[in-house]
């Protein structure tokens, strides 16, 4: 495999065609993640009027107030996601999983002559990133990814492979490939967004708790798309440059993109509940907008492959950038009811994306870009959660199930592409010291992704997602 003779022009080390800061990087980090205490995820999430665990640091830090004794908790979390994905008609299904620790923490009241004060702090795990998208199918129609590399503005990578040629005359590149080839791809996602929560509960009246909680955010993400488009008829047998032998007879190009996050911010919590009575409480928080700051590496390789020779991306392109973003307010209100042995909850959130903004570390003209897009692409959105908690009356066992509907945030997206989530789980009482707590989940939704340009070559995705969370906690 041979170099083809090009100077790689570098813009700000990175492809101007193929800028990884966009919206959706903004969204990535501002959609709440799944993951909370095994009980509250249960009961769907709908945990702001309850919140009397380590997870209130998430839902509801003014819930800690609720805490009678020291506790200790931990939890581990499996997560399965599967997409059935639709390119040409033609349908590929892709599963991916993980197994993480989800949490560990501390609950500690502190004696008090009346009223009450509690403290809490430890690590959890708030979202995952867990994600995978794959397609192979025949393009039938007249346009390929090598017509857009050999477009774009700047750097010009379908030349550097041997895809493109140069005409002199008009000074501009061109590709002789449109089309009539399988296209390949897999797109894999991982990682998670992390806390170390710090939050603290009072009961500044009777039965009224206030509450806040500190969450210093850390985590990574990593991004990997690998395309491909392959002469499977046999339709590209003349040189795609003339004035190149080498290019004769084309089999196969592979375009491999990947980028990595280095993540790290902070946010504030505040909250309140009130119990009304012995059998109604009441419950609300707002989650301050959380500074995320992004250590960004982004790599391009490629490789082509034609009957007696090949070209390759020498060297991979490789860029570092560091940049910052500042997620929307979320806030949380909702109410809860304990009817004998049963407790039934209900929450709604409010969370505006179009306030989402990049803030910091890109050039001025991509982040007015960038921003101009959220304003015009995103929305408010009502998420809703219902939950459902039985005592049994015998064994120390209590049956929950529960609820999520999350509205998309793109503006005018149909019902199909909210997000939908049905939870199931169980609480075991292993004497007075020690509790296991099960939650399952089960996700589905629609989604779709533009391989190149917009509605071009774009996959439709049927996403199924698994979540098993199994928690215990110490009481002492």
């Amino acid at each position: 495999m041979k170099i083809k003779s090009f100077t790689i022009l570098m813009i700000l080390g990175i492809s101007s065609l193929f800028q990884a800061q966009n919206y959706n990087d903004a969204l990535r980090l501002s959609q709440p993640g799944l993951l909370s205490g095994a009980r509250a995820l249960a009961m769907g999430n709908s945990y702001v009027a309850l919140s009397n665990d380590f997870s209130a640091t998430l839902h509801n830090p003014a819930g800690l107030g609720l805490v009678g004794n020291y506790q200790v908790t931990g939890s581990f979390n499996y997560n399965s996601i599967e997409n059935t994905t639709t390119l040409y008609n033609t349908t590929t299904i892709d599963d991916q999983s993980n197994t993480s620790l989800r949490d560990v923490g501390f609950v500690f009241p502190v004696p008090t002559f009346r009223g009450s004060l509690v403290f809490a702090f430890g690590y959890t795990t708030g979202k995952d990133f867990n994600k995978v998208v794959s397609f192979d199918s025949y393009n039938n129609s007249s346009h390929s990814f090598a017509q857009v590399l050999a477009n774009s503005d700047g750097d010009n990578y379908a030349y550097e492979l041997g895809l493109a040629y140069f005409d002199t005359l008009s000074s501009t590149y061109g590709t002789l490939l449109n089309g009539k080839l399988q296209q390949i791809g897999k797109t894999i996602e991982d990682g998670s967004l992390d806390s170390w929560n710090f939050g603290g509960s009072i009961e500044v009246a009777p039965n009224l708790y206030i509450g806040a909680s500190l969450n210093l955010k850390t985590g990574s993400f990593s991004h990997n798309r690998e395309f491909t488009e392959w002469d499977i008829n046999n339709i590209y047998s003349s040189p795609l440059d003339p004035m190149d032998s080498r290019t004769t007879d084309f089999l196969e190009y592979t375009y491999n993109d990947i980028f990595d996050w280095e993540i790290s911010g902070w946010d504030l919590n505040l909250g309140f509940l009130y119990k009304i009575n012995t059998f109604s409480q009441v419950g609300a928080s707002i989650k301050f907008p959380t500074d995320y700051s992004i250590k960004e590496v982004y790599v391009i390789e490629a490789t082509s492959d034609f009957a007696t020779d090949g070209f390759f991306l020498d060297p991979p392109v490789i860029s570092e950038v560091e940049y910052s973003i500042q997620t929307p307010f979320e806030f949380t209100a909702g109410a809860a009811f304990e009817i004998a042995d049963v407790i039934m909850s209900g929450q709604i959130a409010f969370i505006d994306y179009s306030e989402m903004e990049f803030t910091d570390g890109l050039e001025l003209t991509t982040m007015g870009i960038n921003n101009k897009d959220i304003k015009e692409l995103m929305r408010g959105t009502l998420n809703y959660n219902t939950g459902l908690e039985y005592k049994l009356p015998v064994g120390g066992v209590k049956l929950r199930g529960g609820f999520m509907y999350q509205q998309s945030p793109y503006d005018g997206d149909p019902s199909e592409y909210d997000r939908k989530y049905l939870t199931f789980g169980a609480g075991f009482e292993a004497g007075n010291a020690l509790s296991i707590d099960v939650a399952y989940v089960k996700g589905w939704w629609q989604n779709f992704g533009d391989n190149y340009s917009s509605g071009i070559s774009r996959n439709f995705q049927d996403i199924s997602m698994t979540n098993v969370l199994v928690g215990f906690t110490y009481h002492y």
